[in-house]
């Protein structure tokens, strides 16, 4: 499989919900950008939705949400409920734009994903070695990841 690629396209917002368009290259045999999905982002809640597109769901690509599970998690929702689907790099791409975007607080009017051989999540600006000192020295709280509506937020 080759690289995904992923861009996330601010479409509107305001401090505590923003929407982004997700668009890629890799569904159509011409190479052509396209909206695949929208995912919301909720910053104070460190939560996001992703809401794909009928092209992802033909595709039965995996959703980003999997990717915030730990593997034990994950493996048991894809030998269940995914069975069947197709690749994940696209959702893990997703997933990994979308906390980036909440983790830095930045939110540029685009966000193309960058495959690292590192596989490290994409930066939107450098690190805050600040924020770890503000939680005693350990890792600031992961990102919540909602499958349910925000509207009941």
């Amino acid at each position: 499989m080759s690289t995904p690629h992923i861009t996330l396209v601010r479409r509107h917002g305001s401090s505590a919900r923003l929407e982004y368009g997700v668009e890629c290259r890799d569904f159509n045999p011409e190479g052509r950008w396209e909206v695949v999905g929208s995912v919301v982002l909720v910053p104070e809640l460190q939560m996001y939705q992703f809401q794909p597109t009928a092209i992802w769901r033909k595709k039965r690509v995996l959703p980003p949400h999997l990717y915030g599970l730990d593997q034990r998690e994950r493996v048991a929702e894809i030998r269940g409920e995914y069975r069947g689907y197709g690749s994940g790099a696209w959702g893990e791409a997703v997933h990994q734009c979308a906390n980036a975007l909440m983790r830095d607080r930045v939110y540029p009017d685009r966000l193309a994903y960058r495959w690292t051989s590192s596989g490290r999540a994409p930066r939107t600006k450098p690190p805050d070695l600040t924020r770890r000192a503000r939680h005693g020295g350990r890792h600031p709280p992961r990102t919540t990841l909602t499958r349910g509506p925000l509207s009941a937020l």
